[in-house]
């Protein structure tokens, strides 16, 4: 369970990071940029220590499907995008 929890926590910070990517304009913006760095790369330090005692398949498809929900979930939210039949898609 402790596993999931970290899992869970590197998406988050993925999700950040892409979130900032967006708000970088193109890593034209300093404060976003150095928000995307430190997001994602605090989030591969904590993936990589969850994943310690795991098979790297099954835990990085874990990371990799909690994220793109949490994505979706703040694309919706935060940027007010609309879910389409290919975003669907790609969830399932």
């Amino acid at each position: 369970m402790k596993t999931l929890a970290l899992y869970a926590v590197a998406a988050m910070l993925y999700v950040v990071g892409g979130a900032m990517m967006k708000y970088s304009l193109g890593l034209t913006r300093w404060q976003p940029t150095l928000a995307l760095i430190g997001a994602i790369s605090i989030g591969a330090l904590i993936q990589a220590w969850a994943m310690r005692h795991e098979d790297l398949g099954a835990s990085y498809t874990v990371v990799l499907g909690l994220e793109a929900a949490l994505a979706l979930a703040a694309a919706l939210y935060f940027f007010d995008e609309r879910l389409t039949f290919k975003a669907a898609t790609g969830i399932v």
